[in-house]
């Protein structure tokens, strides 16, 4: 089973690649583009660099895994920081209804099991997304 393995939207975006539970490659962002955390960058590069390392092809994945901290969200943090920011800027409905269920959403009772990566469980869940293949 081929899992690629994300991190983003804070600094050190970084990416990995585990091919049958053991860790081909893992390259993080700013090793790439020479920017010192890269914050909140999108690991494009990180991916690049971990599939060509594993001679793979995004379309020999099998698994997209997305790790967090669901603790912000089942303590009340990523809520207060959204008051935060809507206190401070215009925010409309749409964006607090998004908003509302993004704190649903990523609570840890929602998610899966982090039993495809347990050198992670414990400390964050794991998101696990099946990749559909297009057949032409």
């Amino acid at each position: 089973m081929n899992l690629l393995g994300l991190f983003h939207s804070h600094s050190d975006p970084s990416a990995a690649l585990l091919v049958d539970d053991e860790v081909v490659a893992f390259a993080e962002e700013e090793r790439l583009t020479r920017i010192k955390h890269d914050h909140g960058a999108f690991p494009i590069r990180a991916i690049r660099w971990v599939l060509e390392h594993g001679s793979l092809e995004l379309k020999n994945i099998d698994y997209l895994v997305q790790a967090w901290d669901c603790a912000k969200y089942d303590d009340g943090r990523m809520a207060r920081r959204y008051e935060e920011i809507n206190d401070r800027y215009t925010t409309i409905d749409e964006e607090r209804a998004y908003q509302r269920g993004l704190l649903n959403q990523m609570r840890s009772s929602t998610q899966s099991e982090p039993s495809l990566c347990p050198c992670v469980s414990g400390l964050l869940y794991v998101r696990v997304r099946r990749f559909t293949r297009r057949h032409n």
